[in-house]
């Protein structure tokens, strides 16, 4: 703030050393603003982001620099990104309006998955540790705050139990079988600070 950058950091445990920017371009003119990533320090990968306008930007990361790679099928922002850097899913996202798409990536493209039940955006799930055959999502926008949750197989998602609370912008980390979601924005308040796992049915 007040203009979104391109900056990059990285964390040892303890502090942050800054790294190379992304690649792309700072037009449009936000288009890193809501990008979504997922992947390791030496092996990273981000994709979509922009505001206004969304973009089907990506990138890779190998702990020095950022590469771009081939752009997503679709213009999406605010989607949830699980996987390595050579088999990733990226899910939901802003067009606009919210849409259920769920794209793979190998690292060099992509290739369109099964859609998920509820569109939605800014939601939570699994992280690196997921599979493009064992995704998570759940909470996020859709355009209203949504609570449902739903795991991929690779090729569908189904809807499993509810996450606990409804909101968005939810921080999540782990897999299908055990995943975190932590803080957030409710629809009324300007936080939630409930942490709640979750072990593949509850």
């Amino acid at each position: 703030s007040p203009t979104f950058n391109l900056k990059t950091f990285e964390y040892d445990g303890s502090s942050w050393t800054a790294g190379n920017d992304m690649a792309r371009a700072s037009g449009s003119p936000y288009n890193s603003a809501y990008s979504s990533g997922s992947g390791i320090q030496t092996a990273g990968w981000a994709a979509g982001g922009g505001y206004p306008s969304p973009s089907a930007l990506t990138e890779n990361y190998d702990g020095t620099s950022w590469t771009a790679s081939a752009a997503m099928p679709a213009n999406r922002r605010g989607g949830n990104c699980s996987g390595p850097q050579t088999a990733g899913l990226f899910s939901g996202g802003l067009q606009p309006p919210a849409v259920s798409t769920a794209y793979e990536y190998d690292g060099e493209g992509w290739t369109t998955g099964g859609s998920l039940n509820t569109a939605r955006t800014n939601a939570g799930g699994s992280h690196v540790n997921a599979s493009q055959t064992a995704g998570l999502i759940f909470a996020g926008n859709s355009p209203s705050q949504t609570n449902k949750t739903e795991e991929y197989n690779g090729t569908a998602w189904s809807e499993v139990t509810n996450y606990p609370l409804t909101l968005s912008y939810v921080g999540y980390a782990g897999t299908q079988t055990d995943a975190i979601g932590f803080m957030g924005y409710a629809s009324g308040s300007p936080s939630v600070t409930t942490t709640l796992g979750y072990d593949g049915t509850s």
